[in-house]
C-alpha cells in the first residue's frame, strides 16, 4: 500500500530502541480510534470495518514511522481536522479527544514530540503536533435516558455494536447486547426507534454515545400512507378550506 501519513519522534536520545512494544502498540491504535471516529462524524458512508492501518517503515535514526491505509486521503481529512480542534475552529468526537490524551502521555514519559506528517499525491505536509505540555479540552457530556430515530447500517463484533445513520444524518456507533443486536440484525436498512442512554455533547448538543436498552415497536412508513391516514382522521374538518385563501388570510394577519 502507498504511505498514507508518517509520525516523527523527536527529542533527547529518541531512537526504536527508546519505545517498548506496548507504547508503539498504544500509539498506532490511538490514531486508528482517532482516525476512525473523526471520519465516521464527517462521513455517512465510511465503512470502519473496511479501515485499517499498515506500519510500513521504522527509520533507524530516530522512531520516524511510516504507515500505509487503504485510502491515504483519510487520516488527511482526520488530521485537518485535529489541527482545526487545535485551532479552535472545529469540535472532534471525545473518543477522539481520548485518543489524543493516550498519544500525549507517552510523549510525556519519554520526553519527546510526536510530529503527525500526511502525505497525499506525493506531498509530505506537518499538519499537527502532540507533546508533553498539549492541552485536550474534554467535551461536557450530559447523560440522559431518550430515544432516536435512525436506520440500521450495520450490526455484529464481538461486543455487539450497532451502526446506525439518523435522520439528521448523523453516524452512530451505539453499544448493545446480542439479544438486541440479533433482533437489529433482522432490520438492517430498516428505520427504526431506539431507546436507550445517550451521552450529549453540551457544546455541540449532539450525541456523542448511545447504549441502546430497547426498541421501540415503531415501523416506518411511506410519507404518502402517513398524509392518508392523516386525511382519514381529520379530512372532513377540511373540505370547505381554499387553500389559497387560507395561505393569504395567514400572511395577511403576519403583516
Amino acid at each position: 500500500m502507498e504511505k498514507s501519513f508518517e509520525i516523527e519522534f523527536s527529542g533527547k536520545d529518541i531512537s526504536p530502541e527508546s519505545f517498548s512494544f506496548r507504547d508503539l502498540a498504544e500509539i498506532l491504535k490511538s490514531v486508528e480510534k482517532m482516525i476512525v471516529s473523526i471520519v465516521a462524524s464527517k462521513d455517512q458512508n465510511f465503512n470502519s470495518e473496511s479501515f485499517s492501518l499498515s506500519l510500513i517503515g521504522i527509520k533507524a535514526s530516530s522512531n520516524h514511522l511510516s504507515v500505509a491505509c487503504t485510502n491515504p486521503e483519510i487520516p488527511h481529512l482526520a488530521f485537518s481536522a485535529i489541527s482545526n480542534f487545535f485551532d479552535g475552529k472545529e469540535e472532534i468526537p471525545d473518543s477522539s479527544k481520548k485518543s489524543l490524551k493516550v498519544i500525549s502521555a507517552i510523549t510525556k514519559k519519554l520526553c519527546c514530540q510526536a510530529d503527525f506528517l500526511s502525505s497525499v499525491h506525493g506531498k509530505t505536509d506537518k499538519i499537527f503536533y502532540i507533546n508533553p505540555q498539549t492541552q485536550v479540552s474534554k467535551s461536557i457530556l450530559s447523560t440522559c435516558e431518550t430515544s432516536i430515530f435512525g436506520r440500521v447500517l450495520r450490526v455484529g463484533g464481538k461486543n455487539p455494536k450497532v451502526t446506525i445513520q439518523t435522520v439528521q444524518d448523523k453516524i452512530l456507533f451505539c453499544e448493545s447486547n446480542r439479544q438486541i443486536a440479533k433482533l437489529l440484525g433482522k432490520r438492517l436498512y430498516e428505520i427504526v426507534e431506539l431507546i436507550g442512554n445517550a451521552k450529549f455533547n453540551s457544546f455541540s448538543g449532539e450525541i456523542e454515545e448511545f447504549r441502546i436498552t430497547n426498541i421501540s415497536e415503531y415501523e416506518g412508513g411511506s410519507i404518502i400512507d402517513a398524509f392518508k391516514d392523516l386525511s382519514e382522521i381529520a379530512g372532513k374538518y377540511f373540505i370547505d378550506v381554499n387553500p389559497d385563501k387560507y395561505v393569504a388570510e395567514l400572511r395577511n394577519e403576519n403583516n
